[in-house]
């Protein structure tokens, strides 16, 4: 949670059980647009957790990480010919049969309608699809906290992905 609220600038308000509206707002489903605008003006100062509508910023804008990751994860992707093609292939569709995709894309048939491109980069939902070369990189990044290998599987699956990750972070840990 701390490395997704990394992407906002939160000012926190002390506010006296009293004056809250709602005392279990993170409990409840967040209330509409058109629900918010028709409430009182303190329905406005309500914390409410809910997912950022994304017509408004590109995925790669929520990607939680350093500008130089960004960065490593851009460059490596330029230079990677499966990143290419999957990037191509998602831009121009699927075929309905496996057997008609390239060999090297086959691995990604199976989960083709969760691929998307978005500023030149490969998502498989919100996860960042990492190029083979920037991939121990990543599993490095992923271990840096030393925090065992089962929660560093765990990190590295909230935010990336390439065939193999938790092959790959199992034989990096052990």
């Amino acid at each position: 949670m701390f490395l997704r609220l990394q992407n906002y600038d939160i000012d926190l308000q002390y506010r006296p059980g009293s004056s809250l509206v709602l005392a279990d707002t993170l409990s409840r489903a967040a209330p509409t647009h058109s629900e918010r605008a028709a409430s009182d003006p303190l329905s406005e100062e309500v914390a409410s957790v809910r997912e950022v509508e994304r017509a408004d910023k590109a995925a790669s804008d929520y990607i939680v990480a350093s500008p130089l990751v960004q960065n490593m994860i851009r460059s490596a992707a330029a230079t990677d010919q499966t990143y290419t093609a999957l990037r191509a292939q998602i831009r121009a569709g699927w075929p309905d049969k496996q057997s008609l995709v390239s060999a090297e894309l086959r691995q990604f048939f199976p989960f083709a309608d969760e691929l998307a491109v978005e500023n030149d980069l490969i998502f498989k939902g919100t996860r960042l699809y990492v190029p083979e070369s920037a991939q121990p990189e990543m599993i490095k990044r992923a271990h840096s906290s030393h925090i065992g290998l089962n929660a560093c599987i765990r990190r590295a699956k909230e935010a990336i992905y390439f065939p193999g990750l938790t092959a790959e972070i199992t034989k990096y840990v052990n």
